[in-house]
Formats: C-alpha cells, sequence, structure tokens
C-alpha cells in the first residue's frame, strides 16, 4: 500500500513539532506527535500514517521490522 501525504500535513507537521520542542516537551515525543499530526492532516488517516510510522522506523532498527 502506498501512501501519499500532502506537503501542508508535512509542513503542520513540523511546525508542530518545532514549537513542541520550544514549550520543552521531550523531543522524541514532540516529533513523534508532530508526525502523526502531519500523517493526520496531510491525508494518510490513522491507521496509514501509524503503519508509515513504523515501517520507517523498521527501516533504522532491524528488530523493530518484525513489529
Amino acid at each position: 500500500m502506498d501512501l501519499q501525504f500532502t506537503t501542508l500535513g508535512a509542513l503542520i507537521g513540523l511546525v508542530v513539532a518545532i514549537l513542541l520542542i520550544i514549550k520543552k516537551v521531550q523531543p522524541a515525543y514532540g516529533l513523534i506527535l508532530g508526525a502523526l499530526i502531519g500523517g493526520l492532516i496531510g491525508g494518510g488517516g490513522l491507521a496509514g500514517t501509524v503503519s508509515t510510522m513504523v515501517s520507517g522506523a523498521g527501516s533504522r532498527c532491524p528488530r523493530c521490522s518484525a513489529f
């Protein structure tokens, strides 16, 4: 399944992540929340966004790709 996300969603997710980090939220949580919000706004839906995030993390961590 090949999902496409809009540029607007990516930019909004980036702004959300930056604002959360500036407000002293842990950077990892800010980036995850920004990616989730950006994916939802970008048209991926909850399942598609989470699936894309997990598959992206799986490429960085071989043990994580089993999920």
